[in-house]
Parts: structure tokens; C-alpha cells; sequence
């Protein structure tokens, strides 16, 4: 449930802050004359920012903040704090932040460094439920992929070595061959990788079948595809249109 105080405003904050610097005045643990003197500006500015005759300006406000060693935190109100922090710690509990990698799963480019971060995204838990090593990067679907995934820019994957070796036909991966990288779905048949659903015509770089004597399988299967559908970031996942694939049945 949403904090439902009262807002804090910045101009409750600047009168907070004079109320703070007259209480320190009337304790006699501080002067106009020493405040102006260490805030750099006129006894006379000082006087009227505290009579009301002139309002506290942020710059003021934080060179007073800076030299009287107190932060805003401090001026806000038990509850008002613990509203807030409430809410937030709630909020957290339903979204996970996720690494988001540079470079895109295309066989146009070299496959992307799926353990280097470029930017750190927060997504809600609910969209990476069950994955342990979730990573975000790009995507570029190449012409034996259904046209349902050729508005998709974007892909989010499982990089865990166990959900990576239990190879699911239902499922799909984001293999790395030749160095670039491709979207499909394979099986384990006879010590090999089949890699399904290739019967295009036209000449395809990554071949139909991979013997895993030469290559092992997590050379070649590097993540298996979680989501798939357009960038995500900095905008709300839930107004997105995407499509979640399929994910193992738990045994």
C-alpha cells in the first residue's frame, strides 16, 4: 500500500531547515555572524532568510547543509521516513535487477559478452520468475525464424550452465557458432546437437547437426531464451508487448 501522508515538499524542507538554524541560534551554539561567515555571505542576508523577510534559496540551503554537517534526511519526520521506506522496500521485493549486455544475438555480429554489464535494468520478478542468471541484450532474428519474432529487438536470457546442458526441443537457446550468435531450438540425438526447424533454401551458416566430440555443448549453448519482444528499458515492462517462451516442464 502507497505511503498516504501528507507529500513532503521542498518549501517544507526550507522551513525545516530555518527552524533547525534557530534552535542551534537560541541554544547559543551558533551566530548569524559565524553562519554568514561560513556560508560566505552577508550577516544581513543571514538575518532576513531567518525573520522570513527572504526565502532560504537551494544553493544557500546547501552550503548551509554542507558546513552545519546535517543532511535533509535529518529533517524529515520519523513517519515520514518510515512510510517511505516501507513502500520502497515493498516495491523492491517485486522486481529483480537484471545485467543488460551490450551487442545484439545476430549472425551479423560477434556474439555478445553476456557476463559484462553495460547497464543494470530493474524488471519485475514475475518476468524472470525461475531464472537464476537472467542477462538482457539484443536481438536480431535472421530469416529462418518465425516472423513472430522479427519485431523483437531485444531478448532476456537464462545463463545458468545447468538450464544451458538440460536442452529442452521445446525450448529455446541462443547458440554461439563462428562466432556469431543465432535463436533456435535443438536436441541431444547420438552425441550430437541437432538444431531444429532450419529448411530454407538458402544456404544457413550454422549447420543441422554439431558433433559435441569436437565442440563442447557450452561453447555452442550459451543461454537458453527467457523472453523475447521490444527494449524494455525505460519503459514499464507490463505496457510492453513481448512474448515469454517456453520453459522447461519441472521434473
Amino acid at each position: 500500500m502507497p505511503f498516504l501522508g501528507p507529500p513532503v515538499t521542498f518549501a517544507a524542507m526550507q522551513r525545516r531547515m530555518v527552524a533547525y538554524i534557530r534552535g542551534l541560534m537560541a541554544d547559543g551554539e551558533l551566530t548569524e555572524r559565524g553562519l554568514a561567515r561560513m556560508v560566505g555571505v552577508s550577516q544581513p542576508h543571514i538575518h532576513n532568510v531567518l525573520k522570513g523577510a527572504r526565502s532560504l534559496s537551494p544553493e544557500i540551503g546547501d552550503q548551509i547543509s554542507g558546513v552545519l554537517g546535517i543532511s535533509l534526511l535529518e529533517l524529515a519526520e520519523s513517519s515520514e521516513l518510515a512510510g517511505v521506506l516501507e513502500d520502497r522496500i515493498a516495491a523492491d521485493a517485486d522486481f529483480r535487477v537484471v545485467r543488460s549486455a551490450a551487442g545484439q544475438i545476430s549472425p551479423y555480429q560477434r556474439f555478445p559478452d553476456l557476463t559484462a554489464a553495460e547497464r543494470w535494468v530493474r524488471v519485475p520478478a514475475s518476468a524472470v520468475a525461475g531464472v537464476e542468471r537472467p542477462v538482457l541484450t539484443g536481438f536480431h532474428a535472421d530469416s529462418e525464424l518465425a516472423p513472430c519474432f522479427r519485431g523483437a529487438t531485444h531478448i532476456m536470457l537464462e545463463v545458468n550452465e545447468t538450464a544451458r546442458l538440460a536442452v529442452n526441443e521445446r525450448c529455446w537457446y541462443a547458440l554461439r557458432w563462428g562466432g556469431s550468435g543465432y535463436m533456435r531450438q535443438v536436441r541431444r540425438e547420438g552425441g550430437a546437437l541437432v538444431v531444429l526447424g532450419q529448411r530454407t533454401w538458402q544456404q544457413v551458416p550454422i549447420p543441422d547437426r554439431i558433433p559435441l566430440g569436437d565442440v563442447p555443448a557450452l561453447a555452442v549453448i550459451r543461454a537458453r531464451v527467457v523472453w523475447c519482444g521490444p527494449d524494455p528499458r525505460g519503459a514499464s515492462w507490463f505496457g510492453q508487448a513481448g512474448i515469454s517462451l517456453p520453459m522447461p516442464a519441472a521434473s
